[in-house]
């Protein structure tokens, strides 16, 4: 089946992938070749395959299609309190995160949560075309500085990316021609950020970035709508308290600054909550918009987390595409038993079910025990808001015509069998479904349609998060009415809104992070944002399933219980660097604990 030409998932041709052939562990130089690097730069269109090169192994929030990939199949949500990975299958990275596996050389391999290789690649890349780009004879102007602009905005990307990770890091600031010259240190974490903010600073200057992608084969490029949203991303990092503090979560003796600022500046709020406005005025004036049809509110998360911009997605300010034919890698993310056959990579939780308000509002005191009235499997779920319904597949739900998932034993075996998603008949552990981004493609196997979903790596709903988290931060109750209006323009297109009891600076802070747990669920948020708040042990601890049995009068038992207990230690708050690279002894210090 013809797959759709994005930008990401493009093939490039092979004597460019030779170019850049590895002679040092994490910068590639030229080889001896006939076509050389002065030919990249002798056409525009060579030069431009260079650029599609550059965005090569760009962050991604999931997709995998083969056990090679990031945490061989679940999505980092599985390491959180949110969803699971099916435990029969050991291959699953993020089993090392949850029960203690994890090490210095597991976690940044290519089949671990970051392949520390690979950012080095488009920085290499991206110093290239800032330095030739200007040789080639048949650019424009406009040609030549989108591709400047585009490269500033890839260093800034792949150094954020490690800024969330692994705090303050060796920061190259020109093209390394000279495998010594790779001889250097970590930079403190306000020299990352500050490095990062200069160059988004200045991709935004650019008048030749273009607010959107001209065409929607350039899908997946960077926009300076996107450079004004990592800003804000970058600075919220940057004051939120794992870094904003003169305390780090452990020490590093004289190398503190590595690991924090060294110090709490409550502006460090304010500069985030400034930049998500600037990004939110930037955006909307440049035709991005949240998805809001207020006829159909479940419908409106579907397409803002899911759909590409050409779809109706107004909102997604980066993303990519997938097309891929069959049921690879949707089985990732599809429960096991018939009629699916998934292979539970990417179960939900029951800490997360308990995360979802009513849909008028309400919060909801879920028991640990619930009985529904008879053939009335959805009782505990039917009235729960529409992102809920959007996220999670539930039992008795409808999950496409003909078809209902059944997680249900049966509690009196002789009158009834179990159910096909069930603990018995498949060996389903979590009674949930992961429904974000499948749907429309429940039945992938039966149809055989390709799974075409956007990536979304950023949202304008996260903009708007950013200044409500920021603002409460900064001006606490005195900023509540702006906070409020921040989140109440993400929430009130699934027909919710922030309830009138939320009306201190600490009930708005717990009620923004358990927003943004639902909000941005499975989009690469939660682990992160629990360590960034000094969360972390929310992280670890009991996480929650129910079982449920159906009972020979057709009413349905639900009871929660623990299924898994996780553990967590206070040095995975940053990620370690790997032991081949600290043992060169170059300068890269080792976070604590590691």
């Amino acid at each position: 089946m013809k797959k759709f030409k994005y930008l990401l998932h493009i093939c490039i041709f092979v004597c460019f992938g030779n170019l850049l052939v590895s002679c040092n562990d994490f910068f590639e130089f030229p080889k001896t070749s006939s076509f050389t690097e002065d030919s990249i730069f002798a056409r525009v269109d060579y030069t431009e395959k260079l650029v599609y090169q550059m965005y090569v192994g760009s962050p991604v929030v999931f997709l995998s299609n083969n056990w090679s990939f990031r945490l061989n199949g679940p999505n980092l949500d599985a390491a959180t309190d949110g969803a699971s990975a099916f435990s029969g299958q050991s291959k699953y990275g993020t089993h090392q995160f949850n029960f203690g596996g994890i090490n210095a050389t597991s976690v940044t391999a290519a089949s671990g949560e970051y392949n520390y290789a690979s950012p080095w690649k488009s920085i290499r890349i991206a110093f290239t075309l800032i330095d030739r780009v200007n040789e080639v004879p048949n650019a424009t102007i406009a040609q030549k500085e989108r591709f400047i602009a585009e490269s500033k905005v890839m260093i800034a990307t792949r150094y954020f990316e490690m800024l969330k990770r692994f705090g303050g890091v060796p920061l190259i600031k020109k093209r390394i021609d000279d495998g010594s010259e790779f001889k250097v240190g970590r930079s403190s974490v306000q020299e990352t950020v500050d490095y990062i903010v200069e160059l988004l600073d200045e991709a935004i200057a650019n008048d030749y970035l273009p607010a959107r992608v001209p065409t929607p084969l350039e899908f997946g490029r960077f926009t300076k709508a996107f450079a004004y949203g990592l800003k804000a991303r970058t600075l919220l990092f940057a004051a939120s308290p794992m870094f904003n503090t003169g305390t780090p979560y452990m020490s590093l003796g004289e190398n503190n600054s590595l690991i924090c600022y060294g110090n709490y500046d409550p502006e460090r709020w304010n500069k985030a909550a400034i930049a998500a406005r600037a990004a939110i005025d930037y955006c909307e004036a440049n035709g991005y918009a949240i998805v809001d049809n207020q006829t159909d509110f479940k419908r409106n998360y579907v397409v803002a987390t899911q759909k590409s911009p050409r779809e109706g997605n107004s909102e997604l300010i980066m993303g990519s595409m997938l097309s891929i034919a069959g049921t690879d890698p949707i089985s990732f993310y599809l429960p096991r038993g018939l009629p699916v056959s998934g292979y539970a990579a990417n179960s939900p939780t029951h800490n997360q079910v308990k995360r979802y308000r009513n849909a008028d509002g309400t919060f909801v005191n879920w028991p640990t025990e619930f009985t529904t009235l008879p053939n009335d499997p959805t009782g505990p779920y039917k009235n729960l808001e529409p992102r809920f319904q959007a996220s999670i597949g539930y039992n008795g739900v409808e999950w496409y015509p003909t078809a209902t998932l059944e997680f249900f034993n049966s509690g009196n075996v002789d009158d009834f069998p179990h159910g096909n998603n069930s603990k018995t008949k498949a060996k389903q552990e979590y009674s949930y479904a992961l429904r974000k981004y499948v749907h429309g493609y429940e039945d992938v196997k039966v149809s055989k349609l390709p799974w075409i979903i956007a990536n979304p790596y950023m949202r304008l709903a996260e903009m708007y998060m950013i200044e409500a988290e920021a603002t409460n931060e900064y001006k606490k109750e005195a900023g509540l009415s702006t906070t409020v209006a921040s989140l109440n323009k993400v929430l009130n297109r699934s027909g919710m809104n922030v309830p009138a009891s939320i009306d201190s600076y600490q009930k708005m802070k717990e009620f923004i992070q358990n927003e943004c747990a639902i909000e941005f669920y499975f989009e690469d948020h939660r682990f992160f944002d629990a360590k960034r708040w000094l969360q972390g042990p929310s992280l670890e601890g009991k996480i929650y399933n129910v079982d449920i049995m159906k009972q020979s009068d057709f009413t349905y038992e639900y009871k929660e219980y623990v299924q898994e207990v996780r553990i967590w230690n206070n040095f995975y708050y940053l990620h370690p660097f790997p032991e081949t690279e600290v043992n060169k002894q170059y300068g890269l210090i080792q976070n604590p604990g590691w």
